[in-house]
């Protein structure tokens, strides 16, 4: 395999999915209420890769959403083990964990129940150097995807128990002194976006004309202004709408798709559109609540410290 090159003589190197059992996931029908109801089941998507994008972390217990038991036995969906090993393999392609407890995923995720002669921790740190390789068998420009016959092909080396967990081990040491490094650099980089913060804030309030008059601007938390601006109510001078709500009863009704941007897609105050999702709109709504080049976005929602309420 190309993105492997040579491997020592005394290692094997396998079919993946014969050294674990290959399982991909699955989503219940939406169009069922009662499958998303009493939902107490772990499940992992798209919205929570956000905590794999630095390759910090190994093992995952949180999600997002949760599905029901119901849903779950009226679907293909698994409840997969603690100890599985997952990879994204639609939009978000090539991040990889390991399930700490119970879970199931969606479609956009294949996963590998590791059988005696592989560690999930060699299988997961594998899958993290086969970064080349799934950007070279991602498929689509706009919705891209890891398709299942070439993730059935995909391979992994296998030395023995011992060896693999020297590496694991090593890989650890290493990883966690690189990350030590980069924690000392944190302060750092927060106060620069602290001080960039502030550069804005100064130039969108005072102006660039330190010598400039100015005046109160009546406006609680605005301050003063250089006398020759204007305050104004941001409806009079911009039309302000709200988003559209998921979910309408549009039976009926000619509906045409769109891409459909959610809290989830604001990570840590940025707008990450790797996983945009779609929704059926009205055609007649197309005109209101259709974005265009050159519109600003605010979000409202967003209690978790990683989506960044008011990102704008």
């Amino acid at each position: 395999m190309p993105w492997l090159g040579k491997v020592p003589s005394h290692w094997s190197v396998e079919r993946t999915k014969f050294v674990a059992r290959l399982e991909s996931g699955h989503t219940p029908s939406r169009q069922d209420p009662e499958y998303w109801v009493d939902c107490r089941v772990p499940w992992f998507t798209l919205a929570d890769v956000w905590q794999l994008r630095d390759d910090r972390v190994e093992t995952v217990f949180e999600t997002h959403e949760k599905i029901s038991e119901i849903g779950l036995m009226n679907s293909v969906a698994r409840l997969l083990p603690a100890g599985t090993v997952m990879l994204s393999r639609t939009a978000s392609v090539g991040f990889s964990a390991i399930m700490g407890t119970d879970m199931a995923t969606p479609q956009d995720f294949v996963n590998w129940v590791c059988g005696p002669h592989l560690r999930p921790e060699f299988l997961l740190y594998a899958f993290r150097a086969m970064r080349p390789e799934f950007e070279r068998l991602v498929m689509g420009s706009t919705h891209q995807t890891i398709y299942m016959p070439d993730v059935g092909q995909f391979v992994c080396p296998v030395p023995t128990r011992p060896e693999q967990d020297a590496i694991i081990d090593w890989i650890r040491r290493e990883t966690a002194r690189l990350d030590a490094l980069v924690t000392k650099k944190e302060p750092l980089i927060e106060s620069l976006q602290e001080k960039r913060t502030a550069l804005i804030t100064r130039a969108m309030t005072k102006g660039l004309d330190p010598s400039v008059p100015m005046k109160s601007a009546g406006i609680d938390g605005l301050g003063v202004i250089p006398v020759h601006w204007q305050v104004r109510r941001l409806k009079r001078i911009a039309v302000v709408r709200q988003g559209i709500t998921k979910g309408r009863d549009l039976q009926g009704r000619t509906t045409i798709e769109r891409p459909y941007l959610r809290v989830a897609n604001v990570q840590s105050g940025r707008l990450d559109l790797s996983d945009v999702h779609s929704i059926q709109v009205g055609s007649h709504e197309v005109g209101r609540y259709e974005l265009r080049v050159g519109d600003v976005l605010m979000n409202e929602g967003g209690d978790n410290d990683k989506l960044g309420r008011g990102t704008v």
